[in-house]
């Protein structure tokens, strides 16, 4: 098994993807860190996938980003303002899986997840990531980590089933207090003879 390399931060992570790719961040948010994607990566193609929407009910409905509807709506239009107008950058407002099933499979070169953190959604993120990103292509993401009361805790769950069943192989990780990992996907699954 090859070693993990530590960094020290998913800045330095970014620094590690392919330059000139077709990528993607999922879950956007405010665009900070899609500004920091498109300012070291110097993209070919920068897909931005968020919902920005308020949930009233399900478990996201009780996470602290679940912001009131006005600053979702503010939210997004920053990030068209601030991104949205670059010919590499197109911006989906919609759910991950909804969004990303109208993309071809291997499309992508690599992708941060950063979206719902409950295991269940992160999950169903990873296994659409599989058949959307490109072999030997990077599947990165954010809070791998378990933290009493902190939803990254599914985020480590999910991302271990992946690596386990042999769909990826982890290569980087940083030292922030909310983990980024970086996993090589993996052309055909690891085969484990016991």
């Amino acid at each position: 098994m090859s070693k993990i390399e530590e960094l020290p931060s998913r800045f330095e992570l970014l620094k590690k993807m392919p330059k000139n790719a077709v990528c993607a961040e999922i879950g956007v948010l405010g665009g900070d860190f899609a500004s920091q994607i498109y300012a070291v990566t110097s993209p070919k193609k920068l897909h931005l996938i968020d919902p920005w929407k308020h949930e009233t009910d399900g478990a996201f409905s009780l996470a602290d980003e679940n912001f009131p509807q006005e600053d979702f709506d503010a939210m997004h239009r920053n990030i068209s303002k601030s991104l949205g107008f670059r010919p590499q950058v197109e911006i989906h407002r919609g759910y991950s899986c909804d969004v990303l099933k109208d993309f071809d499979d291997d499309y992508f070169d690599w992708v941060y997840l950063d979206a719902c953190h409950w295991y269940e959604e992160v999950k169903k993120d990873l296994l659409m990531l599989l058949r959307k990103v490109k072999p030997q292509g990077w599947i990165c993401g954010h809070d791998y980590q378990i933290e009493p009361g902190h939803q990254g805790s599914g985020v480590m769950r999910a991302v271990n089933e992946i690596i386990n069943d042999g769909f990826a192989k982890m290569v980087y990780i940083d030292s922030e207090r909310w983990v980024s990992y970086g996993l090589k996907k993996c052309h055909y699954p690891i085969i484990r003879y016991v």
